[in-house]
């Protein structure tokens, strides 16, 4: 080999070495679970009591739903995103439509949850709207920018004792705050979700919200979750007739 070859090949093998480092190390590409990782399966369900969160407390049924993911008052919004609130008309609600709730309203229901840890993810299933999501915890980076999901997509890694949940790539979402505050979010929303165990069955959930289009700042929020002796159940599927034909009785602010 001349010298000229030897200097090609020496300069691919340091190349791909470089690669591999930055990509080792880079905010993103992450470490595969450990065995020794805690274990968070199990379901579980948020920690309420009446009145202590939210407005969505409501007699009739008992107290038995609060909207304990966002209080739409303490969000740092910007002149956008109250255009948005005071533009927005119930009826244009995508749940009429069958469209399930996304995060982080999913994080405030009080329905309760599974998760399901396995090695390279962790699968966590919602009650409300029979939702199933995936954390992939195998090291992958998200996707190319321009690669957008509904529920966005999510890594997680531990940082101790710690299960760290990275959201992004999203698309746009119109109740994309929460789907009774009725906030957009952009396809620049990042969701960060920090699980820390209190006690053998209990979780403190600190959520992060990052959205430049419509928060003037990151807003961050803590929520008790506790094992449940109940675990989720499937609700069917959405009858799409049925919850359009509840909008001739919604009143419309732009109704003449």
């Amino acid at each position: 080999m001349n010298s000229v070859s030897q200097q090609t090949t020496w300069t691919k093998i340091t190349y791909f070495a470089l690669v591999a480092l930055v990509t080792a190390i880079a905010p993103g590409s992450l470490v595969a679970q450990s065995v020794d990782d805690p274990d968070v399966s199990g379901n579980w369900r948020i920690e309420r009591q009446p009145y202590s969160c939210g407005e969505w407390n409501l007699d009739q049924f008992g107290n038995v739903r609060a909207g304990c993911a966002i209080s739409i008052d303490e969000l740092p919004l910007n002149k956008r995103a109250r255009a948005w609130a005071e533009f927005y008309d119930e009826p244009m609600a995508a749940m009429w439509d069958c469209v399930p709730a996304s995060l982080p309203s999913l994080l405030g229901d009080s329905f309760p949850w599974n998760l399901s840890q396995k090695s390279d993810r962790i699968t966590i299933w919602y009650e409300h709207d029979d939702t199933v999501r995936t954390v992939w915890m195998d090291g992958r980076r998200h996707p190319f920018v321009g690669e957008l999901f509904y529920m966005g997509h999510s890594i997680g890694w531990y940082e101790g004792e710690t299960l760290v949940i990275e959201t992004t790539n999203f698309t746009f979402d119109p109740d994309g705050m929460d789907d009774h505050g009725h906030i957009a979010t952009s396809v620049r929303k990042r969701l960060t979700e920090r699980y820390t165990q209190t006690g053998p069955d209990s979780l403190e959930m600190a959520i992060t919200l990052e959205d430049p289009l419509f928060l003037t700042e990151p807003y961050t929020w803590v929520r008790q979750l506790n094992r449940s002796d109940v675990g989720p159940e499937s609700w069917g599927e959405c009858d799409l007739d049925q919850s359009r034909r509840q909008l001739e009785s919604l009143p419309s602010k732009y109704d003449e």
